[in-house]
Formats: C-alpha cells, sequence, structure tokens
C-alpha cells in the first residue's frame, strides 16, 4: 500500500463540543529527544473517541469510514477499526510515530493557514512527504509501515483519524500501545 492523498466531501456541519467531551493528552520533548524519531516524541492535543462522537463529527466519520472501506475494497475490518476527532490548538502537534494499526486515514476538516502540516517518511531515505492541511483533504498510508508526524500548529487543526486493520493484522496490535499513545499526562 502506498501513500494516497484525495478530497472527500464533508457534507455535514460540525463544531467542536465542549471540553467535557475530549480528553486532552500532554507529553512534553526533552532537549535530548529533539528530532529524534520514535524516540520520546511530543503530544499536545485534544482527542474525542469514536463512542463520544456527536452530531455532525459523528455524521463525517461514519460517511468517512464507509468511503474508506469502498476505496480499499472492503479489505479493512470495521469490527477493529478505530475513529477519532483530535484538535491541535495553538502550537499543538505529536512528534514521529507509527501506529498500530495496519491502515491509517486522516481527513482534514478545517484549513490552517500556516503550519500543522502532516510529514510522512513514506520510504527510508527519501525525503518526507510535507502535506498541508486542508478542509475536505483526505490522506490514507500504512500508519504501521510509514513514520509520520504533526507538525506544530499555530492556530487550530482538526482531523478526523480512521484506524484499521486488515484481515490477520489485529492480532499483531501490541496490547500496551494504547497506554503509549494516549498516556502522558491526561486532564
Amino acid at each position: 500500500m502506498n501513500l494516497t492523498i484525495t478530497k472527500f466531501a464533508i457534507d455535514h456541519a460540525w463544531e467542536w463540543p465542549s471540553t467535557s467531551a475530549a480528553r486532552k493528552v500532554h507529553k512534553r520533548q526533552t532537549a535530548s529527544e529533539i528530532g529524534k524519531p520514535g524516540n520520546g516524541a511530543f503530544r499536545d492535543y485534544e482527542i474525542i473517541h469514536d463512542r463520544d462522537l456527536r452530531d455532525g463529527l459523528a455524521r463525517i466519520a461514519r460517511d468517512l469510514l464507509h468511503t474508506v472501506h469502498e476505496m480499499l475494497e472492503g479489505v479493512i475490518l470495521p469490527q477493529h477499526s478505530r475513529v477519532c476527532a483530535k484538535r491541535y490548538t495553538s502550537g499543538g502537534g505529536q512528534g514521529w510515530h507509527v501506529d498500530g494499526n495496519d491502515v491509517t486515514a486522516l481527513l482534514y476538516l478545517d484549513s490552517p493557514t500556516q503550519g500543522g502540516q502532516t510529514i510522512i517518511q513514506t520510504h527510508d531515505g527519501c525525503a518526507p512527504e510535507e502535506i498541508a492541511p486542508e478542509a475536505g483533504k483526505l490522506i490514507i498510508f500504512p500508519g504501521r509501515e510509514m513514520l509520520h508526524m504533526a507538525a506544530r500548529c499555530p492556530t487550530t487543526k482538526t482531523i478526523i483519524i480512521l484506524n484499521l486493520y486488515r484481515p490477520g493484522t489485529y492480532e499483531c496490535r501490541p496490547p500496551e500501545l494504547d497506554a503509549i499513545v494516549y498516556g502522558g499526562r491526561v486532564d
């Protein structure tokens, strides 16, 4: 599987819910960790998991899952797949990491005027691909294989994330991954 970038029609109005539905995740990066892929990557964002998505965000997520499932010709396992919405506020981002899932889909819901790129190392030795955030832009890539990050955004950037699995890959997810991914300090 390669990196795919396409457009997705956002047919529903949406708004970020009250802070009671969103969990804040923070992990600072030490000076010695800066720029080292997968080593103490910073995380600074708010996240809403699938069970807490409501209204427009829930409808967009449902439509997105259906569309991506069709694009990948039904090879994902929706019963194991996860959906969440993430919002990076002023200065927020996420350092270099790989995902525990086989396929990752990111849908940008807004268009920050600067920063907030998704940077993906598509192949060893090649320059990373920088993808500017733009409402309706959909990125699909093998999240477990491609190192990626969310560059810090000086304004707000909101995305819907699909963590998808192919047959035979769900069992490969390390059981402690959620503690690592959503670890750090949670407010």
